[in-house]
């Protein structure tokens, strides 16, 4: 009897599981662009040099990314490995070899992760950040669609594609903003 009350909750769990990731749901929080800019110890435009199979923690990629701008943190740093691919249920936090990205990292004790999984990073193509995030301003007329806003699941924001110029402009200026221009170096 025990044996089969154990199958049956097992089967739920997987079930409900699955039913999340099939229907998309993400279960994690997107932040705005100010906050994820705030909250990261780092902010680096970086190109995947290399991404290799590892099992440590919950994390399944080492990816080490050579460093082509810093918008904030150390200025010397050059190169940066980070813990990614993570097993929690709604992340997509993978890297792909000569990537281009603009990502956002947290330093944990001895390693670096992204901010947010897979919302702090950003592919730039060319000079062009895709998918940046910006806030949906709200339509005054409830009666017409906003069509060049995507909303990202049921949050505020939109998804449209930008200059890396500006973007980086866009995270300079928001960590102005904050007295002492939040933790670590700010160039523009």
């Amino acid at each position: 009897m025990n044996k089969l009350i154990l199958s049956l909750f097992i089967l739920v769990l997987f079930t409900i599981n699955l039913a999340a990731q099939t229907l998309g749901g993400s279960g994690m929080r997107v932040m705005p662009v100010d906050e994820l800019s705030l909250r990261a110890d780092v902010i680096v435009r970086a190109k995947v040099k290399k991404v290799e199979k590892a099992s440590y923690l919950d994390y399944t990629q080492l990816a080490t990314l050579h460093i082509t701008d810093i918008i904030k943190g150390d200025s010397r740093l050059k190169e940066v490995r980070v813990w990614s691919g993570t097993q929690n249920i709604n992340a997509n936090d993978s890297f792909s070899k000569d990537n281009d990205v603009i990502i956002f990292l947290v330093h944990e004790q001895t390693f670096y992760r992204l901010l947010n999984f897979q919302f702090g990073i950003f592919p730039i193509e060319g000079e062009t950040v895709r998918n940046w995030r910006f806030a949906i301003p709200p339509n005054p007329n409830p009666n017409e669609t906003n069509n060049n806003a995507e909303p990202i699941e049921n949050t505020p924001f939109g998804l449209i594609d930008k200059g890396y110029t500006e973007v980086r402009k866009e995270i300079a200026v928001t960590l102005r903003s904050v007295k002492g221009g939040g933790k670590g170096l700010i160039k523009e």
